[in-house]
Order: structure tokens, then C-alpha cells, then sequence
């Protein structure tokens, strides 16, 4: 009997699915964040710090950027994305000559996720744009940071085949957002979203990233590598 009903029960959540998402418009757009990882900016300037003979300083802004794709859509109060998939993306180089010669040092960080379901409600209407707020209840993330050196033929040879560092780790996190859409009766909507990702209440501990780093001045790093991960990000989405 309980087989049965765990049966039903899936097939019930499966049929629900699929009818919101035939009645759902495809949508994709931009994505980006910003604020946050106050010890991976640290890291950054601690790299420059020690290295005053850089002609390229590498960047501590921790600013991402990319896309997302999914199902979903805005109606004139309301709105809701099921099955969202994104991915963001930064890259910085350090360039300069030690006393082995000309290098170039690469960070870069990658945030890849999925955030099963969105909603919000937008109350307000100021000439046809709709003005309110929502919630992403839980999304899961991963994020990750690799750095190496150019010269040693990463961008030439198979990533297995060449040194590299990469710090990655997974987790679960909230959205709180305020919202702003456009709608075209059924046609396509438009929709602004400005959001605070809440993560964790862990940490993440970047000591190993400042190891690579800073091979020979980390242990006088006197600031905290542990790093969390909430932050600001801003999103533009249009559906049809």
C-alpha cells in the first residue's frame, strides 16, 4: 500500500511539473554578482601587496557575470521560474618580471547553479512596469577557484597534464529579490531583478588558495580565510 502511494505521489508531482512548465514561457538572460568574499579580495591585494614590481596588478573585485536559461514568466502581479540553470564567470591576470623573467599569473572563479523554483508579486504599477518583491527559497550552488600560471601551457596542453589549484565546494543558499517586469499581454515579458544571496551559515576556508598564492609570505597573512559566501547580484530576463 505505501508502494503504491509513493507511486501515485510521484506521478501526481510529475504531472504537476509538466502541465507548469507547458504553461510556462522559455526565458534566458544576463546575470551577474558583486559584494561579498571579503577574503578572497584579501587574498588579491595581499598577491599585489608583495609583489610591488608588478606592471599588472590581478584583481580583487570578485565581480561575476554570465547567463541563465530556464522555464518561467511574469504576469501582470505575479510570476514564477521553475528548473533555472546559470552560470557566472571571472578571470584576472597579473603580469610582470621576477627574477626568472616574464610571467603571467591567472585567477579566475566560476559559480555554476540551479535553482528549482522562483516566485514573487508585483503589486505596483508605475507606467506598465510592475514593481514588487519575491523569494528563491533554495537554490544549490557551486563555486570554484582555479589559478595558474600561463607559461605553464595551460591554455596549450590538457588540463590534466598540467599543475594546477582549484578550490571548489557546493551549497545550498536563499534569494531575497526586488522586482521589476514588463509585460506584453502573452507575447514576452521583461523582468529587472535585484537579489541577496544568503548562504550558509559555514564558511569557506580559501588558506590553500593564499598557499598558492603566496607560496612564501602566506604564513604572515594575518587576516581571516575564511569566506562567506553572501552577496549582491542583479539579473535581467526576458521570456516568450
Amino acid at each position: 500500500m505505501k508502494r503504491i502511494l509513493k507511486i501515485n505521489t510521484g506521478l501526481t508531482l510529475i504531472f504537476v511539473c509538466s502541465q507548469l512548465i507547458s504553461w510556462s514561457q522559455i526565458s534566458f538572460g544576463y546575470r551577474s554578482h558583486f559584494g561579498g568574499m571579503k577574503s578572497y579580495k584579501e587574498i588579491m591585494q595581499y598577491y599585489n601587496e608583495n609583489r610591488p614590481w608588478l606592471d599588472k596588478e590581478i584583481s580583487s573585485s570578485a565581480y561575476m557575470h554570465g547567463y541563465e536559461i530556464g522555464f518561467g514568466g511574469s504576469f501582470n502581479k505575479a510570476g514564477y521560474t521553475l528548473g533555472r540553470f546559470y552560470g557566472q564567470f571571472g578571470k584576472s591576470r597579473a603580469k610582470g618580471t621576477d627574477l626568472n623573467g616574464d610571467f603571467t599569473r591567472i585567477v579566475r572563479t566560476r559559480i555554476f547553479g540551479i535553482e528549482p523554483f522562483d516566485i514573487w508579486w508585483t503589486p505596483l504599477s508605475v507606467k506598465h512596469i510592475n514593481i514588487g518583491f519575491g523569494v528563491m527559497p533554495l537554490g544549490l550552488q557551486l563555486f570554484k577557484i582555479d589559478t595558474y600560471l600561463k607559461e605553464d601551457g595551460f591554455e596549450r596542453l590538457p588540463i590534466l597534464d598540467v599543475p594546477l589549484y582549484a578550490f571548489k565546494e557546493s551549497y545550498m543558499y536563499v534569494n531575497l529579490h526586488l522586482d521589476f517586469t514588463f509585460v506584453k499581454e502573452e507575447l514576452y515579458n521583461i523582468h529587472l531583478q535585484f537579489f541577496y544571496t544568503i548562504g550558509p551559515p559555514q564558511k569557506h576556508n580559501l588558506y590553500r588558495t593564499n598557499q598558492e598564492l603566496n607560496p612564501v609570505t602566506h604564513a604572515t597573512f594575518h587576516r581571516r580565510t575564511l569566506m562567506k559566501v553572501n552577496n549582491f547580484g542583479m539579473k535581467l530576463i526576458f521570456s516568450f
